[in-house]
């Protein structure tokens, strides 16, 4: 479909099964392949590729992660206390760079292809400066909804998925809506408290979708084909996962408020 074609691109905003949001999100990335493109190039792939090496490049050998029987009691546990501490700083650093990074590259395209997708489209940099504007508040939502759900995976499997769940249109709600973080958690859980089974079966085939691209990086053998791949299947299934998200929540709205295009704010 060409450019032009595209951006004046009419669809149905109405409330949809889980199959029906799949879809939907996976003809927009088709559709808006361009702008997606340009936002994962300059920003995905270079922040994640630098979180993950970070990561490599701060975490010990784990042989080293147990005491050394060669070395005095007092000495090997000093040393073992700053390996931990390495490793610790290390996973922090990249979470940070992991976080920024699609903080505010699913911001710009959550704005840009939310636009398009209710026939307003704008230019990818009025976007851009919607994505910076809202970068603090999407980098404290995310990270946030980050540990509540990692916590709640740590506890058992099932509640993790569940807070993943009632989260997962929290992101479209600060960006579309402008809400406070704390109202984007609320406003998310509101819309989706009602559909908590078929959410949660979206959010497991987005993730496996997602693991399936990356794991294409697997066919290659270990070097900068094989590093390349993983960063361009890692930022393509979190682009997918931002559509996701984008055409679910209006969705939400269509089945909870009978959403009217026509009164929503610009």
């Amino acid at each position: 479909m060409p450019a032009s074609e595209a951006a004046t691109q009419v669809y149905e905003i109405r409330d949809r099964h889980i199959g029906g949001v799949l879809d939907q999100a996976i003809f927009l990335f088709r559709d808006h392949i361009k702008p997606i493109a340009i936002v994962i190039l300059l920003f995905y792939v270079p922040l994640t590729g630098l979180a993950h090496f970070v990561s490599q490049l701060m975490t010990p050998d784990p042989m080293a992660l147990s005491p050394d029987e060669g070395l005095p009691g007092a000495v090997a546990t000093e040393v073992l206390a700053s390996l931990w501490l390495i490793l610790a700083a290390g996973s922090a650093g990249s979470l940070f760079l992991f976080v920024l990074a699609t903080s505010y590259g699913d911001a710009v395209i959550m704005h840009a292809i939310a636009q398009r997708y209710i026939g307003r489209p704008v230019p990818l940099r009025a976007s851009m400066r919607v994505g910076l504007r809202l970068l603090p508040r999407m980098f404290v939502l995310q990270f946030s909804a980050t540990l509540v759900v990692l916590s709640g995976i740590c506890m058992c499997i099932v509640p993790g998925l569940i807070l993943g769940a009632l989260f997962y249109v929290a992101d479209a709600v600060l960006v579309l809506e402008r809400t406070s973080v704390v109202g984007a958690f609320a406003r998310s859980v509101h819309l989706l408290h009602r559909s908590i089974g078929p959410v949660v079966a979206l959010l497991l085939m987005v993730i496996v979708i997602g693991e399936a691209l990356v794991g294409l990086a697997e066919l290659l053998p270990e070097g900068p084909a094989y590093y390349a791949l993983y960063l361009v299947g890692d930022s393509v299934g979190t682009a997918l996962d931002i559509l996701v998200t984008l055409v679910l929540y209006f969705a939400a709205r269509c089945r909870v408020e009978h959403l009217d295009l026509d009164l929503l704010a610009d």
